[in-house]
């Protein structure tokens, strides 16, 4: 638990609750704030002309000077698209994101004109903070994309865990499993409030392995044609090596979706050429 005594504590979400996208949860202790993810939600066919949507953020313009730190959980838009209007009116909030989830970020700032405004700081799975006399920790967990973590607050009531989106993958393709031993301590010394993923969390079973998808992936791509549109780094990546053993040219269709995945695949330390429909194409290595 934390040393400094925690009166007051509030949680509340500004998005991501009921509903798919938009993600934003806000933890106040005392007279700190801090704020867990950014996330946009795409239009349903009722929001004509809307392009996305993102969370009503009044209540920080209002306390900007309390807000201490933005935690990101990990890339998916849901979680960092609504990121880079925020930060129009909260520019002076240090973000803290991990390798991957960084690259990405900086993606969205340089398009927005904001990535010279922004103190983007690099975190991983062991980093420990101290923010204003506020302990936090982080811990790794598996999902469709790299390179995420869930988020620890100490508080002096007992911990405030927040899990971004997760699943238990005991064969992830990066070979890298949840903390479960970490999940595990977290919990004996107290938890205050477990925020959770649940989606699909009523259907029966269990989410398969990313390593799956490769399996997968080999009948579809050893057919004369194969398409695929994924997002999802993890899969990009297992296209993109299922591929390189067959006589395939791969094709990013947008330039937005190359830089993009560039970044991906720079994370998992590959080298690739992308294709995209400006006949622009780039070789990446590291």
């Amino acid at each position: 638990m934390s040393k400094k005594k925690t009166e007051n504590v509030s949680v509340f979400a500004l998005g991501g609750v009921g509903e798919i996208g938009k993600n934003m949860y806000v933890v106040e202790l005392d007279d700190d704030i801090f704020v867990i993810d950014a996330g946009l939600m795409f239009p349903g066919d009722e929001m004509l002309g809307i392009d996305i949507v993102i969370p009503d953020i009044t209540y920080l313009k209002e306390n900007k000077d309390r807000i201490r730190a933005i935690f990101i959980t990990h890339g998916h838009e849901d979680h960092i698209g609504g990121l880079s209007y925020v930060l129009r009116d909260l520019k002076h909030v240090p973000v803290y994101g991990t390798k991957l989830t960084l690259g990405l970020i900086e993606l969205k700032l340089k398009e927005a004109g904001l990535l010279k405004e922004v103190d983007l700081r690099l975190i991983d799975a062991k980093t420990k903070l101290t923010i204003a006399d506020h302990f936090i920790t982080f811990f790794r967990v598996n999902h469709s994309i790299p390179d995420c973590v869930g988020v620890c607050i100490q508080t002096s009531q007992g911990a405030i865990v927040h899990t971004g989106d997760f699943k238990f993958d005991y064969t992830p393709v990066d070979g890298k499993q949840s903390d479960f031993n970490k999940l595990a301590a977290i919990g004996q010394r107290g938890v205050l409030c477990l925020l959770s993923d649940s989606t699909n969390a009523e259907r029966p079973g269990q989410t398969g392995s990313e390593s799956l998808v490769g399996t997968e992936l080999n009948d579809v791509i050893y057919q004369p044609k194969a398409a695929s549109s994924s997002p999802r780094s993890l899969r990009t990546c297992t296209v993109y090596n299922k591929c390189s053993r067959q006589p395939r040219r791969t094709t990013v269709k947008w330039p937005s979706s190359a830089v993009a995945w560039s970044i991906s695949l720079k994370w998992h330390r590959s080298s690739i050429t992308f294709v995209s429909n400006r006949r622009h194409s780039s070789s990446f290595h590291k």
